[in-house]
């Protein structure tokens, strides 16, 4: 069976960070990016739930529904510092042609190996908004209690963002967010962005 790994953290939308959820009557909501943010970086191919449940006194809050967003993380790729790989140079072609088919996946693998592994980060900026064309996932704002989503993704299509959200700007409330990762083996980052 796969390892199952679950994290919890405990939190709040406060009056600076209540950015509200990211798309209001159509049009992109400018205080969005103001959420909580939490980085998440796969080293392996994992099914990952997330479950965020506000906390608290609910009752207080009745009618604000909450939600999440989750989507790659594009920010200064220029400055991902992606380990590994070469060149591809070496010693000159032999001429059976064993050596030759070896020289060619070499170079091959070495062109490709910044697309087959996710990158390491030396750099995290938080998330201003989601351009046209990017891949993102986002709950329904349908409950005032709880919201979920479930997913595959490989590490090569992150790292990713993490957004919990209510669906109105400034309004205030304590959640619990809850990940659950399914995967092979034990080797995540998930860093909360300030």
């Amino acid at each position: 069976m796969p390892t199952t790994i679950e994290q919890t953290i405990e939190d709040s939308w406060n009056e600076s960070n209540a950015g509200g959820k990211r798309k209001i009557v159509k049009e992109d909501n400018p205080s969005w990016c103001r959420n909580p943010q939490y980085f998440l970086n796969l080293k392996h191919p994992t099914n990952l739930k997330i479950i965020l449940k506000k906390t608290g006194n609910v009752k207080k809050f009745k009618g604000v529904k909450i939600g999440m967003t989750i989507c790659r993380y594009l920010q200064n790729l220029n400055k991902l510092d992606v380990k590994g790989g070469g060149t591809g140079k070496g010693e000159p072609l032999k001429k059976n042609n064993k050596s030759v088919a070896i020289r060619g996946i070499t170079r091959l693998l070495a062109q490709t190996k910044g697309h087959l592994e996710p990158p390491e980060m030396d750099y995290i900026e938080r998330k201003l908004q989601i351009l046209q064309g990017e891949k993102f996932k986002e709950s329904t704002y349908f409950s005032d209690e709880v919201a979920s989503l479930y997913f595959n993704w490989n590490p090569t299509e992150g790292p990713f963002i993490i957004i919990p959200s209510l669906d109105h700007e400034d309004k205030t409330s304590n959640y619990r967010l809850t990940s659950t990762f399914i995967f092979k083996s034990l080797l995540i980052n998930f860093i909360f962005i300030s």
